[in-house]
């Protein structure tokens, strides 16, 4: 006789709001999808991605927060850099681009990640941001490849920060 046990569906919890620092300009942003609890409180997702060097930095889930209590953390997350309200899609294209650098970096992904990436909804139909693996932080353009092969041999050094400009934006150093 062959015995299963019977799983529910999964169902995630309503997306209440979603949020982003503005730090474009130091090439880390803290990316935060919250949602509602049916008891009123939320689990909130904050991922730490590094979009100059390793990728994804770090993530840790807060499975039971209250608003207040959410509201202070994101009082103290936009000291260094504001923190902005944003659609839960702009979130989905960061992780999507920082998850494809940090595999060709070879930055482990954070446990945390792995367990709650549910809270980015399906990332299946999210577009892979192409061109070069890395992109000029004032326009956004690729960068040439020389320059991404630079970066991706020094990406897991802690002791070299980069911020390099592509050839429109910088002028020409010849």
């Amino acid at each position: 006789m062959l015995v299963s046990s019977r799983r529910r569906p999964f169902r995630p919890l309503p997306l209440h709001e979603c949020y982003m620092s503005q730090s474009e300009d130091a090439g880390m942003i803290t990316a935060v999808v919250t949602r509602k609890r049916p008891d009123g409180e939320l689990q909130a997702l904050f991922i730490l991605l590094d979009l100059w060097k390793k990728g994804m930095r770090d993530c840790f889930m807060d499975s039971r927060i209250s608003m207040e209590q959410f509201q202070e953390k994101a009082r103290k997350l936009s000291e260094p850099h504001p923190i902005i309200e944003t659609k839960i899609e702009n979130i989905q294209r960061l992780v999507k681009y920082a998850l494809r650098i940090a595999r060709e970096v070879k930055t482990e992904i954070p446990w945390e990640y792995q367990y709650w990436s549910w809270m980015l909804g399906d990332m299946r139909n999210v577009p892979e941001l192409g061109g070069s693996l890395y992109k000029c932080p004032k326009c956004g353009d690729d960068l040439p490849q020389q320059t991404v092969d630079l970066m991706k041999e020094h990406a897991q050094s802690d002791d070299i920060q980069f911020y390099i400009l592509c050839r429109k934006c910088g002028g020409e150093f010849d």
